[in-house]
């Protein structure tokens, strides 16, 4: 019983949250969805034709942040975050899927910028 109060304590004081993130594949689609964090995080993105693509990356306190993840089509692939603002919930990345296609992400507040201005 002492363990599960120590355990509700840390979860009250780590919190977790989730912010939107969205994720280009060039000439090909756009995905949106969450990421959900405490220390480290998860996420799934889709798009409206199907492609789903989701990971999870490890705890992180820093400016930089490698995410690696997967696709219901099989491709995999990799984006190298750029995260800003004083919790590191919003921010930017660029990378590559298995078959050689380029991504961009926005994650946080840069996503709002971009649907107000409808571009990506």
């Amino acid at each position: 019983m002492k363990n599960m109060g120590l355990l509700l304590c840390m979860t009250i004081l780590v919190g977790c949250s989730t912010t939107p993130v969205m994720m280009e594949i060039k000439d090909e689609t756009i995905l949106r969805g969450d990421v959900t964090y405490s220390l480290g995080g998860s996420f799934k993105l889709k798009d409206q034709k199907g492609l789903e693509c989701d990971g999870s990356y490890a705890p992180h306190f820093g400016s930089y942040l490698d995410v690696s993840f997967t696709c219901n089509d099989g491709r995999t692939g990799e984006v190298q975050m750029t995260l800003v603002g004083f919790n590191k919930d919003s921010g930017s990345g660029v990378g590559t899927l298995s078959d050689g296609s380029k991504v961009r992400v926005l994650l946080g507040l840069a996503t709002l910028a971009s649907a107000q201005h409808n571009a990506f």
